[in-house]
């Protein structure tokens, strides 16, 4: 059986110090018909240099992103798959870590089933990478289906879909791409948005990647109030809604659930915005304005409750 190419694609900016690392563990995965597409960001580092050795390997390929392409992370993305000749795609971050049955496992089951997507588990680590976290994987994991019947336990993170924890179809992914200036909670918006297209894909029950967690990833910047984080999970939140209302996908709990979200970043044109989209006449108007200007309201009771 041929092995069809799968392409790595991996944003990276001033990830000089760890970038080698994520390097080493996808060329230590056990399928070897891959190609890794990296493309820097312009970095102020000397990223470029720490990669020069690893370019010897001509499936690792590097490219400096153009001056006048957006800056950022999904920018980085959707330029490398213009640039990707896999059959399969995965994106994936320069400061993680892969497991090395990885590929391996996701294309046994992309071989035995009619799937857009594999799914795999996900763990995050802190400050240097113990390889005793491998565990020796047998071929036949445990998994089970995902498809469009899950899209609410998928946007409430019920079952995560990390940028990092998918394999996708080349063709099942159409004209769908990451929002090029999306600076946050971009995996959450795009992933959902392409599972509301009636993809179908099989989760395996392991961890297969190991997430860093340090003091410049978005997630910290964003418990740290960064506004360019805060500013873009409010809009993740209103492309989904809006996304999956048009879809009429939106159940009663996941309207509630995506207009809280909104609501809590007390954007008054954004709120506006979302009841102009999602009412469907004067009346539903009407009460969606009464429950937004409550939401204060309402959180000084929860809080006050909570106490």
């Amino acid at each position: 059986m041929s092995k069809p190419l799968i392409s790595i694609l991996m944003p990276t900016f001033n990830r000089a110090s760890i970038i080698g690392e994520t390097i080493n563990s996808i060329l230590e995965q056990t399928y070897s018909n891959w190609e890794c597409i990296i493309v820097d960001d312009n970095s102020e580092d000397n990223t470029s240099e720490i990669l020069q050795p690893y370019l010897k390997d001509k499936r690792i390929k590097l490219f400096i992103k153009p001056l006048g392409v957006q800056k950022g992370a999904n920018a980085s993305r959707n330029y490398a798959f213009n640039l990707a000749s896999g059959e399969y795609i995965y994106w994936f971050d320069s400061d993680d870590i892969i497991h090395p049955k990885t590929f391996e496992l996701c294309m046994i089951q992309f071989f035995s089933k009619k799937i857009d997507f594999c799914r795999f588990e996900r763990t995050v680590f802190y400050n240097e990478f113990n390889n005793s976290l491998f565990d020796n994987y047998i071929i036949n994991e445990e998994s089970y289906f995902i498809d469009i019947s899950k899209i609410e336990k998928i946007v409430i993170n019920e079952i995560p879909f990390n940028t990092c924890c998918l394999i996708w179809k080349r063709k099942s992914l159409g004209i769908e791409r990451f929002v090029d200036d999306l600076l946050y909670s971009e995996e959450w918006e795009f992933y959902s948005r392409l599972i509301s297209n009636n993809l179908i894909g099989i989760s395996i029950n392991k961890t297969l990647i190991y997430a860093r967690k340090h003091n410049e990833s978005q997630t910290y910047e964003f418990n740290m109030k960064i506004d360019k984080r805060f500013n873009a999970k409010k809009k993740a939140a209103f492309l989904i809604l809006i996304n999956l209302h048009k879809k009429d996908l939106l159940s009663n709990y996941l309207k509630k659930y995506l207009i809280n979200i909104i609501l809590s970043f007390y954007d008054n044109i954004l709120n506006k915005k979302m009841i102009d989209e999602i009412s469907s006449n004067k009346f539903t108007k009407f009460l969606l304005k009464i429950y937004c200007k409550s939401y204060s309201t309402r959180m000084f009771i929860y809080k006050k409750t909570k106490k």
